[in-house]
């Protein structure tokens, strides 16, 4: 039996399960319209959430050939998950730290920097910073150098990822298979 249906890229994809004609047809007639944003992986999900037999060796899709596939949406769509994921991650290690303070951290290091290197540098950030804290700007300085020493390397790594995972995807030509795409993860 043969299932079709849309695919989350717009494509239209056709799953066969071997073996299975009966179920198939129970399935085709309750997939309704969340059908159409699964992945592969997340179709077999569901289908087994059925109490169906699904493994790999019998349920297999394919892409129709009839329905020409949207490859620069694709790809776009797995650039967009990636970069979500990344945006996920510098969120969650800012989490402490209003937005408008996050914005700042530049503005601090550079000054903090200029300051280390000729102390009679003008600080006008810090200088505000140290009023508002009651501390000595050398202490807040300390502060601003230790925390860049330790956000900048975990941000540079998870920039490093996002930059691997997009070169992988780049790497799989101007034709990818959604499987291929939906194998690179965050």
């Amino acid at each position: 039996m043969k299932i079709t249906y849309t695919r989350p890229d717009g494509g239209t994809s056709v799953i066969t399960i071997a073996g299975q004609e009966s179920v198939a047809k129970s399935l085709a007639g309750t997939m309704g319209p969340s059908i159409s944003a699964m992945t592969e992986s997340q179709f077999i999900d569901w289908v087994k959430g059925k109490d169906v037999p699904v493994d790999a060796t019998n349920v297999q899709v394919v892409e129709d050939s009839d329905v020409p596939v949207d490859y620069t949406g694709r790809i776009a769509s797995a650039h967009k998950r990636i970069n979500v994921a990344y945006k996920t991650a510098i969120r969650q290690m800012t989490a402490d730290y209003p937005a408008d303070e996050v914005i700042s951290w530049p503005k601090q290091e550079e000054e903090a920097l200029a300051w280390l290197a000729n102390n009679s540098e003008p600080t006008p950030w810090i200088d505000g910073a140290v009023l508002g804290r009651g501390i000595t700007k050398a202490e807040f300085v300390d502060k601003i150098i230790a925390n860049a020493v330790l956000f900048a390397p975990a941000h540079g790594k998870l920039t490093g990822k996002r930059q691997k995972l997009r070169d992988q995807i780049e790497a799989l030509g101007a034709a990818p298979t959604q499987s291929q795409l939906d194998a690179i993860q965050w």
